[in-house]
């Protein structure tokens, strides 16, 4: 069912009905008519009205019309995160599946939808996808005089109720820069965990681009009230099968790293994915994605490495949690899953990851402690190379989380001894750089 919505005569906004009438109940054949300029209706005159002799008769909560009982966000609140994604709201009861009327009290106030509403599972809760503006006053009618499409499964439409709230003006217009959004970094905010809520909007801005826009920005150290700058749109340019390391990023790489770097996007390049998805439905990613974690469950094929890939591309969190199990396998192994994931653990930027890469730059396969390097300049910003120590010093002395343990990981059998560990991996990178040339043929190889 479409969503109704109606231009209304301002009301009085210093009440709703539907707390006065939470604890009253009314026979069902009782309506409630809403006029375009509602008066107030005080708890007196709503317990004269329910006194009376249609009231007589026995009052239940299954006889009672549903009455708005919770929303998120509060009603009248005044400092509402902009990047709320969700209006949600619960009745008293169970309603009609598929029936609603979130209704306009201004057209300007009405909050941009991002699909249709749906109910959770308990039959009770409503949820309207939503893209807010900051510091933007929003008002939504709940049912309305003239749209009562919010019903209980007996038919009876809800108590209208106006909800109402203002987004926090922190997140403001940019300037002529190119920047889209300023930032207030608030308590408990990680520059991944912003992006991510950025992404789920539909934004196909990274954490590399908001680096970009940041000169100087430690994205490990981010302060409570710090200004961050959004680009309006991704500055790396034209997406390649590794674009999230933009020009900037690039250009932190060591020689070895962008040897690295090329010889992986020319013998790997079949199971990488370059789009971008801009213009997916939430629908369509979500089930792409259920559809490439499944793949993960199954025995190792070319469709399993490319689901790890693909998955990256995305910035899919919801795969965070199966690319790090494969990640961070403590087993002894081939390991091209192993670096694939890592490379997509990079893509996606979740700062928690970085502990765990940072013990990987010792690993014995050359591919995963590479990526690993890899995937942490493009995650922090930072480039400390193959020096493990320096890596972990560095991401302590900023109190990022969770801390890096300094003892050493046993990663495979033939591992050296901590002391020599570093000499024998020189070693080995040695022999893998004389191996390289810019001139082999761009065809998948069994390198691991």
């Amino acid at each position: 069912m479409k969503t109704n919505t109606t231009m209304l005569a301002p009301p009085d906004l210093n009440r709703n009905l539907n707390p006065h009438l939470n604890r009253f109940s009314a026979a069902p054949e009782i309506k409630i008519t809403i006029k375009s300029k509602i008066e107030t209706l005080s708890v007196a005159a709503g317990l004269a009205i329910l006194s009376g002799p249609g009231f007589a008769a026995e009052v239940s909560l299954e006889s009672a019309p549903p009455v708005v009982v919770r929303t998120e966000p509060v009603a009248g609140a005044t400092q509402v995160d902009p990047r709320t994604s969700e209006i949600v709201v619960q009745f008293s009861k169970k309603m009609q599946d598929g029936s609603w009327s979130w209704s306009t009290w201004g057209e300007e106030n009405f909050p941009e939808m991002v699909g249709q509403p749906k109910y959770l599972a308990d039959g009770r809760t409503c949820v309207l996808k939503v893209k807010l503006q900051p510091g933007k006053f929003y008002a939504t009618w709940l049912n309305s005089d003239k749209f009562k499409n919010f019903k209980d499964a007996g038919g009876r439409p809800a108590v209208p109720y106006l909800l109402t709230f203002t987004t926090d003006p922190s997140l403001s217009s940019g300037n002529d820069t190119g920047r889209a959004f300023e930032y207030s970094v608030k308590p408990g905010d990680t520059l991944s965990k912003i992006m991510t809520t950025y992404r789920e909007r539909g934004a196909a801005v990274t954490v590399d681009d908001v680096l970009n826009a940041n000169p100087g920005l430690d994205s490990a150290r981010l302060k409570v009230g710090q200004k961050i700058y959004i680009p309006a749109k991704p500055a790396s340019g034209a997406p390649t099968a590794d674009a999230p390391v933009s020009e900037s990023r690039l250009s932190l790489l060591n020689e070895d790293q962008r040897a690295v770097l090329a010889w992986t996007d020319r013998q790997f390049r079949s199971f990488f994915d370059a789009r971008t998805f801009d213009g997916w439905s939430d629908k369509e990613r979500a089930d792409l994605e259920s559809r490439l974690m499944d793949t993960l469950k199954v025995p190792q094929s070319r469709e399993y490495f490319q689901a790890i890939n693909t998955l990256g591309a995305m910035r899919s969190t919801r795969a965070l949690p199966a690319l790090r199990t494969i990640a961070y396998d403590r087993a002894d192994k081939n390991n091209r899953d192993r670096w694939m994931a890592i490379r997509s653990v990079g893509l996606i930027g979740d700062q928690a990851d970085v502990p765990e890469l940072i013990h990987l730059v010792y690993h014995g396969n050359v591919n995963t402690r590479w990526w690993a390097q890899l995937s942490l300049v493009r995650i922090t910003g930072q480039n400390f190379a193959k020096d493990w120590n320096a890596w972990g010093k560095w991401w302590n002395e900023h109190q990022g989380q969770p801390p890096f343990q300094s003892e050493i990981i046993r990663w495979w059998k033939g591992q050296s001894e901590p002391e020599k560990l570093a000499e024998s991996l020189e070693e080995s990178d040695r022999k893998f750089f004389e191996s390289l040339s810019p001139n082999e043929p761009s065809q998948t190889k069994t390198e691991n």
